[in-house]
């Protein structure tokens, strides 16, 4: 009998398409900037404020990601 451990396919593949989701809303945000900015829209926000918000969730993101690194040999 083999002592090796196996892993789930489906997990990888989950997680896969979970990092994919969040690369397309990071790539999204260009586009939902004309919209938060528009002096006359509904958000008006000002285009520094939304840069921040896209830097919080990029450093939230890679914060996750280092520590999904980290701790993925446990899983494994």
């Amino acid at each position: 009998m083999s002592t090796e451990k196996t892993t789930n396919g489906w997990f990888v593949i989950v997680c896969a398409i979970l990092i994919q989701i969040a690369f397309g809303v990071v790539c999204a945000w260009s586009a939902f900037t004309r919209v938060l900015t528009d002096p006359d829209g509904a958000y008006q926000s000002t285009a520094p404020h939304s840069a921040w918000i896209l830097s919080a969730g990029l450093f939230l993101f890679a914060q996750v990601l280092i520590w999904a690194g980290i701790c993925s040999h446990f899983l494994w």
